[in-house]
């Protein structure tokens, strides 16, 4: 039985409408993650459907459609998973929970880490993409019949960037600093505790502690759906060849341990969380600079024709530089945190 905790002071501004305004945030995004999830199973449906009618675009559909599959079950089960999580929180601030606002406070830093790591991929892979665009539009322009003149390519690629970085940051930057806004200070915890005075798991623990569990559990969760991908041919491009490539199935029960050892302040899994990281990100690097995206695009069933230009396309965006770049800005800041968290390990250990 959970026992009671005191009845917060009364001195304190209820900020019941913020943590309202949460819930149903919280709420609307998980619809949509859920959604989305169900969409691109449609989206493989319909498309199996419509190439039907054309024996063409049946045969150079038949080599995808594993792959398709495959992909629609793992977004399936991912934004699902995610989405229904969002719903959880969302219910949970509805209601007055307090376990509500660690997950919450969990689910927008995450939220804004993703945003931002986003904004730097797009940065730094804009120069690739804007080499890919004019190489297409000038191969277009010289097998086109037409005399009509091609639109200036510039122009084209500065609204197509400022679309995407306008979105982002009002939908992965903005929008979950909101949700942190709303959730932020001391009244807002007061508010939960005066609506629900049960003492739950999240209270026995820091905040930073908890949003590191939370975090290492997602983690676990999230990997689990690409376990079935093992034995798939799209991974022979990334996975390193011999028995390490086997070291991927620890990866679920690795961040498993990571979040139960963080909720007991066991500093073997803080150790444990920075070596899996390190791991992380050099098992990416090597992924990316020695990928054959030759084999890959083959293994997507990708028509002969076409894979000319979307291997050159993908060895001048995911040049070494840039994939460096790319996870020193990615980890850096998830390095810096499990700096912060350590002193709550270091706490426990004395």
């Amino acid at each position: 039985m959970n026992e009671l905790s005191p009845a917060p002071k009364a001195e304190f501004r209820p900020k019941n409408g913020a943590i309202l305004a949460t819930g149903i945030l919280l709420g609307l995004t998980g619809l949509m993650m859920v959604g989305a999830g169900f969409l691109t199973l449609f989206q493989t449906f319909a498309m199996q459907q419509i190439a039907k009618a054309d024996p063409k675009a049946m045969s150079e559909l038949a080599g995808m459609q594993d792959m398709m599959w495959t992909a629609s079950l793992i977004n399936l089960v991912f934004y699902g998973g995610l989405g229904l999580l969002f719903l959880a929180v969302a219910y949970g601030c509805i209601t007055y929970r307090r376990w509500a606002r660690p997950f919450a406070l969990t689910l927008g830093w995450g939220w804004v880490f993703m945003g931002i790591t986003m904004l730097i991929s797009l940065s730094v892979m804009m120069g690739g993409i804007k080499d890919m665009m004019g190489r297409t539009m000038e191969k277009a322009a010289k097998s086109s019949p037409s005399e009509a003149a091609m639109p200036e390519m510039d122009g084209i690629f500065t609204v197509i960037m400022v679309i995407y970085f306008v979105m982002i940051l009002i939908f992965l930057i903005a929008l979950p600093t909101v949700i942190l806004w709303l959730q932020w200070g001391d009244d807002v915890r007061r508010t939960y505790e005066s609506r629900d005075r049960k003492v739950r798991w999240t209270d026995r623990q820091p905040a930073p502690l908890i949003g590191m569990t939370i975090a290492a559990a997602l983690f676990a969760a999230c990997s689990l759906p690409y376990l079935f991908l093992m034995q798939s041919p799209l991974m022979k491009a990334f996975l390193p060849d011999g028995p390490l490539k086997y070291a991927w199935l620890l990866i679920p029960f690795v961040w498993a341990y990571v979040a139960w050892g963080s909720y007991r302040r066991q500093i073997a899994a803080w150790i444990l969380a920075v070596l899996a990281l390190v791991a992380g990100v050099w098992f990416g690097f090597s992924a990316m600079s020695g990928i054959d995206w030759e084999m890959f695009f083959k293994q997507m069933g990708i028509p002969e024709k076409d894979l000319g230009d979307l291997v050159t396309m993908s060895k001048e965006i995911y040049t070494p530089s840039r994939m460096v770049v790319l996870m020193i800005g990615a980890m850096l800041p998830t390095f810096g945190f499990l700096i912060w968290v350590l002193r709550y390990f270091r706490r426990a250990e004395s």
